[in-house]
């Protein structure tokens, strides 16, 4: 009996590792989705500019 509890203790814990370690790449993935893109964020104003010059003609 000891060692099935054991065995137990065991699956739990690779479980709980798992788990840790999934959990901790959904929350990266979150931080990385929302950081400032600082090239984007030029590339995309400037896009804006264009545009608002355009039609401003």
């Amino acid at each position: 009996m000891a060692g099935m509890h054991h065995a137990e203790k065991n699956a739990a814990a690779v479980l709980e590792w798992a788990t840790a370690f999934i959990f901790t790449g959904y929350i990266l993935s979150f931080a990385v989705d929302l950081m400032d893109d600082e090239d984007d964020y030029y590339h995309s104003s400037h896009k804006y500019h264009q545009l608002e010059m355009n039609t401003a003609f």
